[in-house]
């Protein structure tokens, strides 16, 4: 399981705000975090994705959740945002969530 801080991490490294093996700059940081949670609950209340816990992150999820983070703070970063490129992470977290979702057959029995 990653964390938020990862996803953090993760969404910098790929707006470049950051090198490999550098610690974030705070106000860099900050500027995602912020948008983390409310980013979650959106996908979660239009059925696209759930985590119940931000600290909590499925390992499989960090890279579609970190290209959709990074276009949600792209204009904040000097980058423009990608409507194609947020529908395309959004289907394809949709695509995991519906492979992890148990399901249920009726049996019948004789």
């Amino acid at each position: 399981m990653a964390t938020k801080a990862d996803l953090v991490s993760r969404t910098l490294w790929r707006l470049r705000a950051r090198g490999t093996g550098q610690q974030p700059m705070p106000e860099d940081a900050s500027e995602v975090a912020a948008v983390i949670d409310d980013k979650l609950m959106d996908l979660a209340l239009r059925g696209k994705f759930y985590v119940g816990d931000p600290d909590q992150i499925p390992d499989g999820s960090m890279d579609w959740l970190s290209r959709l983070m990074e276009m949600t703070v792209a204009a904040a970063f000097g980058s423009q945002e990608s409507a194609d490129d947020i529908a395309y992470a959004e289907q394809m977290l949709l695509a995991q969530s519906q492979q992890n979702v148990p399901t249920f057959r009726k049996l019948e029995y004789f």
